[in-house]
């Protein structure tokens, strides 16, 4: 008896369960290059200028001098379609970031080769609709410790107004070398802004021994002065 009543009950959910389906009119293609793994993380994001899907390819090849297979995030139209020949949008590049890899004294100090940027995408209207963007590489490299040391300190960009002011925080990249402070950070690997934009938060998962940490930033200042959250404290 028990089981023809739990089959029954079953059965009335089934009967209540309604579909879901993507936009079957509206819909449109966004397609990258092979082996870029475009579309490894998407985010919505508008400004005043209109809307666009942000979409990262953490392997894509970019013009940056010395760096093999950084990563971008491309901007591709959100636009409605006006025919079927229309649904298939191309996407630009956005040049968050156009330099080679850092040098002093004639020493490199870190490496984006292979760094994963665009692995996380994420956007905010912020105030007055000004529209704001963090794009993050986890897998960046600094060259710690008198630049002897290869660490995966990871890094973040953010860009606001129209992506015409570009800034980078990159909260690990510290003296702390070491996975037992900050050296194996991969910051960025989880990122957000709040929704007034005027607050970042960037997820450190390899800080303090792989304990984790949370870098936030309330006036997207210096990187120097992001503060962080333990687990426990949020």
């Amino acid at each position: 008896m028990a089981a023809v009543l739990a089959a029954c009950r079953l059965l009335g959910l089934a009967l209540c369960v309604r579909a879901y389906n993507v936009d079957m009119e509206g819909w449109v293609v966004y397609r990258g290059q092979e082996r870029t793994m475009f579309g490894f993380s998407v985010a919505a994001y508008t400004d005043l200028r209109g809307s666009w899907v942000l979409v990262g390819a953490p392997q894509a090849a970019t013009t940056q001098p010395g760096v093999v297979r950084g990563g971008a995030v491309y901007k591709c139209s959100a636009e409605p379609p006006s025919s079927d020949a229309s649904r298939l949008r191309n996407c630009q590049q956005i040049p968050f970031d156009v330099k080679g890899n850092n040098v002093a004294s004639g020493r490199p100090m870190d490496d984006k080769s292979g760094q994963w940027f665009g692995a996380m995408v994420a956007s905010s209207p912020g105030v007055n609709n000004t529209g704001v963007v963090v794009a993050c590489a986890p897998r960046y490299l600094w060259f710690s410790r008198n630049q002897e040391r290869r660490e995966p300190v990871g890094t973040c960009y953010v860009a606001k107004d129209g992506f015409s002011k570009i800034e980078e925080y990159s909260p690990c990249r510290t003296d702390g070398w070491g996975y037992h402070r900050q050296g194996f950070c991969q910051a960025g690997f989880g990122s957000a802004i709040n929704k007034d934009g005027d607050r970042l938060f960037i997820g450190a998962v390899g800080s303090w021994y792989w304990q984790g940490k949370i870098n936030t930033e309330g006036s997207f200042g210096s990187a120097c002065r992001i503060g962080s959250l333990m687990p426990g404290e949020w």
